[in-house]
């Protein structure tokens, strides 16, 4: 489930300054489970990389490069923006 909010439209806009094109679309939980990188959002959590899916690891197990870069430009927007 995939719901509309300010954190999201933020980490869209995250990945679009860092030069990567988003895409939404419905995914199996297969493909989800065969991902390189995978994470979530909230408004609490920010941009919380996953390693894990039942059981069975994303990519090897670490958080990711895109993640990691993604998590960084939001914390740096969001302190840019910060009253």
């Amino acid at each position: 489930l995939i719901l509309s909010g300010i954190t999201r439209d933020a980490i869209f806009k995250c990945a679009k300054d860092l030069g990567y094109e988003v895409v939404t679309k419905n995914i199996s939980l297969p493909d989800a489970q065969s991902a390189s990188e995978a994470f979530i959002t909230s408004a609490t959590a920010c941009v919380m990389p996953v390693v894990k899916i039942n059981n069975n690891q994303i990519g090897d197990g670490k958080p990711g490069k895109f993640v990691i870069a993604l998590r960084e430009e939001y914390i740096k927007q969001a302190l840019q923006s910060a009253i």
